[in-house]
C-alpha cells in the first residue's frame, strides 16, 4: 500500500504526544534506552513497584523541551498498571497557566484530577474539610464573579470534584482572583494537603487494595514547561516552586512524580534541590546523534532514522521501511540529513518532517523542499537572535567544549545549545539549525 501523505502529515505533528496505549502509536514507538545509555523510565517503575511498592517515594524527571517525557511518562503509566497501580496523570500546562504557577496552584489541580479519577474507579470523592475551605474560598468573590462556570471536563457527580475544576480553572484564567484565592489558600495548606492525603489519596488506596491494586501513582507533567520569569521577589519561579516550596509537594501519602525545568539541573541550587527531595533528578536525555569531536554517532543516527521511517510505513517491518524510501522522497539520504539536521532533537525532528511536508504537499518530497524547510527555521532563529547572542554561539561552536556555567541557561532551555550526556557526563553543542548550518550539514 503507498504511502499516505495526509496520514504521515498527522503522525508526525510535533504538538502530539504518542500513547502507546493506542495501538497505531505503538508503530510509531521507537525505544531508544541503547542509545540514550540507560532506562530511567524503568529506573522510576523499579524504585516504585520492586523497592517500594507500599511506602510513597517522590521522583523528579528532567531533559530538554522536546526530548520525549511526556512520551516516556506515558510508557510508564503502562508498565505501573502491569503492575496493578493506578495513576493520576496531571497536564499542568492545561491546567495552570505557566507563566504563573504557585505551589497552591499544582497542589488543586493534583486535587482536581485525583478527584475525576476516583470517579473513574468508581470511588466517591468526599472530603469534609476540603469542600468547607473551597466554601469559604467562594464566598470571598464578588457576586459577579462567583457564576464563572468551568471548561474542564467534569465526569464525576462529586461536589467536590466540580468545587476544583471549577476553582483550578479561576486561578488559570483570573489574574486578580488568583492572587486573591492563593493568600486565602496558602494559610490552608496544611488542612489542604492533610485532608487530600487522608480522604481521597488513603480512602482511595484502601478501597483499591482491598480490590487487589497496590496503590496510586501521581504523575506531574509539563512543570519543565515553567517559563523563567521571576516571581516579584526576584526568585525564579522553578526554584521557589520546587525548592523554597518543594515539601508541599510531597504530602499526599502516595507516590508522586514531577517533571521540572532542565535548568534546575544547571543552577547553584542543585544541592538544595536534592536535599529537599532527597533524590537525584532523572534525565531523559537528547539522542546522541554526534560525539565529543563533533563527529557524527550512527548508533544514534540508526534510531532517528526508525522514527521517521515508523511513521511512513508504519505497518512495515522495520527492516524493510527503508527500501520503500523511493515512493517518500527522491533520494533516501534526504532521511539523514532531516536527521542531522534535527541534532538527535526529537521535537525539532518532526517539526522538520511536518514542514517538508507542508511546503511540498505532494510524494515523492525533494531535496529543494528539505532545504527550504531548514533554510526557513534557521532564518526564524537567526531574527530571534541578537548580535551579543550571535557571538555566544560562535564561541561555543568554535570551542564545543565549553563549560557550562559559560552557556547562558536559555540557550539550552530554548534549545539554541543541545545537551547531550555519556558516560563521562555533559557536553555541548549548538542546534546544527541556529548557527551556519551551511557549514554543519550536508546540504
Amino acid at each position: 500500500m503507498p504511502p499516505n501523505l495526509q496520514e504521515i502529515y498527522q503522525a508526525c505533528n510535533p504538538s502530539q504526544v504518542l500513547d502507546i496505549h493506542r495501538d497505531r502509536d505503538r508503530h510509531y514507538y521507537i525505544d531508544l534506552n541503547r542509545v540514550r545509555g540507560g532506562d530511567p523510565i524503568g529506573d522510576i517503575e523499579a524504585a516504585i513497584s520492586l523497592f517500594s511498592p507500599r511506602v510513597p517515594t517522590c521522583h523528579l524527571l528532567s531533559g530538554q523541551v522536546g526530548s520525549g517525557k511526556s512520551v516516556e511518562l506515558i510508557r510508564l503509566q503502562a508498565l505501573l498498571s502491569e503492575r496493578q497501580f493506578r495513576t493520576v496523570y496531571v497536564e499542568a500546562s492545561r491546567l495552570l497557566d505557566m507563566s504563573d504557577v504557585d505551589v497552591v496552584d499544582v497542589i488543586l489541580a493534583i486535587a482536581s484530577e485525583l478527584s475525576r479519577m476516583m470517579a473513574r474507579w468508581q470511588i466517591e470523592a468526599r472530603s469534609p474539610t476540603l469542600e468547607a475551605i473551597l466554601d469559604r474560598a467562594k464566598t470571598m468573590m464578588l457576586p459577579s464573579d462567583r457564576e464563572i462556570s468551568t471548561s474542564l471536563p467534569i465526569i464525576s457527580r462529586s461536589s467536590l470534584h466540580r468545587q476544583l475544576a471549577e476553582c483550578v480553572e479561576r486561578m488559570r484564567e483570573y489574574p486578580l482572583q488568583r492572587t486573591q484565592l492563593r493568600q486565602f489558600f496558602d494559610a490552608q495548606l496544611p488542612a489542604i494537603t492533610t485532608a487530600i492525603a487522608t480522604d481521597l489519596v488513603r480512602f482511595s488506596t484502601t478501597r483499591l487494595r482491598a480490590a487487589g491494586d497496590e496503590g496510586i501513582v501521581i504523575l506531574v507533567d509539563n512543570l519543565d514547561r515553567l517559563t523563567n520569569h521571576p516571581k516579584a521577589w526576584g526568585r525564579v519561579q522553578a526554584e521557589y516552586l520546587f525548592i523554597d516550596r518543594g515539601e508541599w509537594l510531597q504530602k499526599f501519602d502516595c507516590h508522586t512524580i514531577y517533571t521540572i525545568p532542565i535548568q534546575l539541573l544547571f543552577s547553584k541550587e542543585i544541592g538544595s534541590l536534592q536535599a529537599r527531595f532527597d533524590a537525584d533528578p532523572m534525565i531523559i536525555p537528547l539522542v546522541p546523534l554526534y560525539q565529543r569531536n563533533g563527529e557524527i554517532n550512527q548508533d544514534g543516527l540508526d534510531p532517528l532514522r526508525q522514527i521517521v521511517l515508523s511513521r511512513i510505513f508504519p505497518e512495515e517491518p522495520p527492516d524493510q521501511r527503508r527500501d520503500r524510501l523511493v515512493e517518500f522522497c527522491d533520494d533516501a539520504a534526504l532521511i539523514d540529513l532531516l536527521c542531522l539536521a534535527s541534532g538527535g532533537h526529537l521535537r525539532n525532528l518532526l517539526r522538520l518532517l511536518h514542514r517538508w511536508i507542508e511546503k511540498e504537499r505532494r510524494l515523492p518530497l525533494s531535496a529543494s523542499g528539505l532545504r527550504a524547510a531548514i533554510a526557513e527555521r534557521h532564518a526564524q532563529i537567526s531574527l530571534s537572535l541578537s548580535p551579543a547572542e550571535r557571538l555566544i554561539l560562535g564561541q561555543i561552536h568554535t570551542h564545543p567544549h565549553t563549560r557550562v556555567q559559560e552557556i547562558p541557561i536559555d540557550f539550552v532551555r530554548n534549545g539554541l545549545v543541545l545537551e547531550y550526556r555519556d558516560q563521562d557526563g555533559s557536553w555541548f553543542a549548538i542546534d546544527p539549525i541556529a548557527y551556519e548550518p551551511r557549514d554543519r550539514l550536508p546540504l
